[in-house]
């Protein structure tokens, strides 16, 4: 099995156990705490912040284009997106995600198309046909020799002109001796079958007693994300710090400074130690 059918495999298992939770996890709460009004109120107020945050940073996507939300899960942030934008196309590698995304939106005025895509980029997507691509809290879960294939990706197809807001933990503030044990644990969610780990994670206590959710946490630093944007002859607008990878964040996402981040991390505020940034990019108009 590829590194990327298992990560399809473990997000299918982690959608039939509980998409809402294993999009949103909160180690404060269980899986129960999410019904679908609150869930999707999150995905409403974060794309108001973020693009506030693009505004902020001299920037505004073309909303009579397309946009493409890649990781939509059950459409989160895509039922927001669809709201302003005249089209726009919710990608995820889970059939059950893609499912239900169909289902919450069934009634909604304003539809994204929804897909499956389970390949190593987007292949049937052609240069340039995009306006705005969004992922968030999508592509730490990716294998790291996946991370960039999708950013490339992502500049690939969007416009002249066109922006990318895209998240990723660049930075791990861990000790040796916690990094080592996080890389043990990655290796053995690679050999081990989901539905083990799952239950492994259950008997120690650390996942949800009714939807046991499994997932990596990788990194890019942000030196390799900065020269692909370079690449591919693209200006990064702005790389604020994010609290992503917060298991508790709840889908309330603040933008900081590296200071702040920092504070958040040494003061107990966040319970993760990867720093995450949010990279806002724009392809040049010709």
């Amino acid at each position: 099995m590829s590194v990327l059918e298992r990560n399809a495999s473990e997000w299918e298992a982690n959608a039939r156990r509980n998409a809402l939770w294993a999009i949103l996890t909160d180690r404060d709460r269980t899986e129960a705490a999410w019904d679908a009004e609150a869930f999707f109120a999150t995905g409403r107020v974060e794309v108001d912040g973020v693009l506030r945050a693009l505004a902020a940073a001299g920037a505004g996507p073309n909303f009579q284009g397309c946009f493409l939300d890649f990781g939509c899960g059950v459409g989160r942030n895509t039922r927001a997106l669809a709201q302003r934008f005249a089209a726009g196309i919710g990608i995820d590698v889970s059939e059950t995600m893609i499912a239900l995304a169909r289902q919450y939106s069934e009634d909604d005025t304003r539809r994204a198309a929804y897909s499956v895509n389970r390949r190593e980029g987007l292949p049937d997507m052609p240069d340039g046909c995009i306006d705005f691509v969004y992922c968030h809290i999508v592509l730490q879960h990716l294998p790291p020799a996946l991370q960039p294939v999708f950013i490339r990706e992502f500049l690939r197809i969007l416009k002249p002109g066109g922006i990318a807001a895209f998240q990723v933990p660049t930075e791990d503030l861990a000790s040796r001796v916690q990094c080592l044990v996080r890389w043990g644990k990655s290796r053995l969610r690679a050999t081990l079958p989901s539905w083990l780990t799952a239950r492994i994670r259950k008997l120690l206590g650390r996942g949800s007693e009714a939807a046991p959710i499994t997932m990596d946490m990788n990194l890019l630093p942000e030196r390799r994300v900065a020269a692909i944007i370079r690449q591919h002859g693209c200006s990064l607008l702005a790389a604020p710090y994010t609290n992503s990878t917060d298991t508790s964040h709840r889908g309330a996402l603040r933008f900081m400074t590296r200071h702040e981040a920092l504070t958040a991390v040494d003061s107990g505020v966040t319970d993760s130690r990867l720093l995450s940034q949010f990279f806002f990019v724009r392809k040049p108009a010709p």
